[in-house]
């Protein structure tokens, strides 16, 4: 895929399926992963919506508590910005996968308890 927003839109729209192959490229393929950023800067419910969401594409990387340590940073920014987490936190994790790779639990899991 072409760009970062390419990669999240194909996500969203994905069956659980689909989203489970997507998730194991990134797994496989490291320089993918490296690949998908989105801007530091952002300001709206959609572009909040696009991180939680390439969270949930990168299930976890390559350690639980540096993915824990953005999502929060994300929520805190959604609040400064008025911007309500939980609906969007509820939304990414009926996406996110269900498999606990470090025993910390599920990227879902995580999401569901962070709501």
């Amino acid at each position: 895929m072409s760009t970062p927003l390419a990669w999240i839109e194909r996500y969203a729209a994905a069956d659980d399926r689909e989203r489970a192959a997507l998730r194991a490229q990134f797994a496989r393929d490291p320089s993918a992963r490296a690949a998908v950023l989105l801007p530091r800067d952002w300001r709206t419910p959609e572009e909040f919506r696009a991180r939680l969401i390439l969270l949930c594409l990168r299930d976890q990387a390559d350690d639980t508590r540096d993915e824990l340590l953005a999502l929060k940073a994300l929520c805190d920014r959604a609040r400064e910005l008025g911007i309500d987490p939980a609906p969007h936190l509820r939304e990414s994790a009926s996406m996110a996968g269900d498999v606990d790779h470090y025993g910390m639990g599920s990227w879902r899991s995580l999401l569901n308890r962070t709501v």
